[in-house]
């Protein structure tokens, strides 16, 4: 196995959210915005429609009692996750800020279980593809124990 079909598998694994995670996400990213917003400066919400559909949006009396005041926040809806990463960068860009990078990641709701040969079967085929010229990156929805994973290195 490539080590970038590791780091994919480690980092999917790391940063998959479940839907029962997504109002303690939300509350740590309010609750960063709170202290930013003490020193007069205006936080920005940034949220699809279709997350604003899916998780609702941020309650005004709620965040005022939270300590963000309406007042200093800013809430812009998107259609696509393509134009929140675009809006995104031109609110960093407008307060000074440098990017580094930013990047979109196609993060399945649901796996498949993997095993055996098959899973060495699967991690060929993305080998495979992570070494055609072009294709810059490679997304699945496969879950592979990390015992397989070991085994299919060697």
């Amino acid at each position: 196995m490539s080590q970038r079909t590791q780091k994919n598998a480690d980092t999917k694994a790391a940063a998959k959210p479940t839907p029962q995670q997504s109002g303690a996400i939300t509350g740590f990213a309010l609750a960063l915005a709170a202290r930013a917003v003490t020193d007069g400066r205006p936080a920005l919400w940034i949220q699809t429609d279709f997350a604003a559909l899916e998780a609702g949006l941020p309650y005004g009396p709620g965040l005022d009692l939270f300590g963000l005041p309406l007042r200093h926040l800013l809430i812009l809806r998107v259609s696509r996750p393509l134009d929140l990463l675009w809006a995104f960068e031109e609110a960093l860009k407008s307060r000074g800020y440098r990017i580094e990078g930013v990047e979109l990641a196609q993060v399945p709701r649901n796996t498949v279980k993997v095993e055996g040969e098959d899973a060495s079967r699967v991690l060929k085929l993305v080998d495979l593809l992570e070494e055609l010229d072009d294709v810059s990156k490679v997304f699945s929805n496969f879950d592979i124990d990390a015992s397989h994973l070991a085994e299919a290195e060697t």
